[in-house]
């Protein structure tokens, strides 16, 4: 990840980290069910959503690091 996260990504991963992740599993599950199976089109969500989990963390990590560095302070 680079040293700089634009703020519509932060302020993206704040939101949903906040109101949680349910409308964008929903919005995936349906995109993907007219393609697959229900079992399969929800194990793809519960995937889908996973990483978005995992690369909002990250974000909301970096960000708050920067912002704990003395120049920010």
């Amino acid at each position: 990840m680079s040293n700089v996260i634009s703020l519509a990504l932060h302020a993206d991963a704040s939101r949903r980290a906040a109101d949680g992740y349910d409308d964008a599993w929903n919005a995936y599950f349906r995109s993907v069910y007219r393609a697959f199976d229900r079992e399969t089109a929800m194990r793809m969500a519960d995937s889908h959503i996973q990483h978005m989990k995992r690369r909002d963390d990250a974000i909301l990590a970096a960000v708050a690091a920067e912002m704990a560095e003395p120049e920010h302070a």
